[in-house]
């Protein structure tokens, strides 16, 4: 699959626990072999499942965390800023767009499986996840923490593995 496709899993999210992606195409096929009908359905199966990640709740959640974090000291106040905000949440920074398919098809630089790429994007999901949901009013005030949330989160060593048989992919699927 083109490293298009899995670029748009990018933006990544708060609060749920995160069940493992499974995109119904054989866990043993290689990306560099796969049909584009496989192809097709692994990027349907991976839009369904950011999508359901990353939903309105979220996004929403993150968005006015966010806002409210630039502008609020306390964590008091900024809750009070989130609470106000979340029935008309921004729509940035985080607003996960839907993958277009158009294009899936196999990836002939890439040698990992399936099953690999599919560990990857469950491990790469659950981290942004937990960051996002780190972006919430207990750190209002604390630079430490507000520094850190600046920074993207580490790659999971899942996603560091793939590195070595799929090079297309050397920069993570959220970078």
């Amino acid at each position: 699959m083109r490293r298009l496709l899995l670029a748009a899993a990018l933006l990544a999210t708060a609060c749920t626990t995160q069940a493992d992606f499974v995109s119904g195409v054989e866990g043993g096929t290689k990306l560099d072999e796969v049909t584009t009908a496989e192809a097709m359905q692994f990027c349907t199966a991976l839009d369904r499942y950011l999508q359901d990640s990353f939903d309105a709740e979220v996004e929403g959640r993150f968005n006015c965390s966010v806002a409210a974090l630039q502008t609020q000291f306390t964590p008091d106040t900024c809750q009070a800023s989130v609470d106000a905000c979340l029935p008309m949440p921004p729509t940035t920074p985080l607003n996960i767009m839907p993958i277009d398919c158009t294009f899936a098809g196999p990836e002939p630089t890439c040698h990992a499986t399936i099953n690999e790429l599919e560990h990857c994007l469950a491990a790469e999901v659950a981290t942004y996840l937990e960051y996002l949901d780190s972006a919430n009013c207990s750190i209002a005030g604390n630079s430490t923490e507000l520094n850190r949330l600046s920074n993207e989160p580490l790659t999971p060593e899942e996603c560091t593995r793939l590195r070595g048989t799929c090079p297309v992919y050397a920069g993570g699927f959220f970078d």
